[in-house]
């Protein structure tokens, strides 16, 4: 997602740290989309200060004026689906709809097709590899969608 060496300041010796906190303020189902998708639009949002070392006190000091973006090279995106008695599949389910799948899963692609991650937590096996991979194709799909979604939000900031 970002180039490690990008948070470098000082070879061996600083570098940026970031965290993200999330705060889920009302569950209805499928918070790791919701989530990604913030945390997508606020990494994309980030700029850090450029960092000098004062020779004199060898003290790093923040360029006020001179900020910069990070280059997020790969935005992946999570896609939840709940499957229903094995044949029904549901995106980005509720809780009630999670609560009555026979399975659920989440795929992280990024909007280029790259497969992140498959994460099947609990309940039943899923029926086929056919639905895995009507899954993973619409997971592509709302990758794109998804990433236009936050381009356009953030080309107001």
């Amino acid at each position: 997602m970002i180039d490690l060496e990008e948070l470098c300041i000082l070879e061996g010796q600083l570098v940026w740290c970031l965290y993200a906190d999330m705060v889920c303020l009302n569950y209805d189902g499928n918070i790791t989309d919701a989530s990604m998708i913030a945390f997508l639009g606020a990494i994309r949002n980030t700029r850090l200060y450029e960092i000098t070392i004062n020779e004199e006190t060898n003290t790093p000091e923040p360029a006020e004026k001179n900020e910069i973006a990070l280059n997020v090279k790969e935005q992946p995106v999570a896609s939840t689906f709940a499957v229903i008695d094995n044949s029904v599949i549901i995106s980005d389910p509720t809780d009630d709809e999670e609560s009555l799948a026979t399975g659920v899963m989440t795929i992280v692609v990024t909007s280029q097709g790259k497969l992140c991650s498959v994460h099947k937590p609990g309940g039943g096996p899923l029926p086929s590899d056919v639905l895995v991979k009507q899954c993973t194709d619409e997971a592509t799909k709302r990758a794109k969608r998804v990433q236009k979604l936050v381009d356009t939000a953030l080309k107001d900031t």
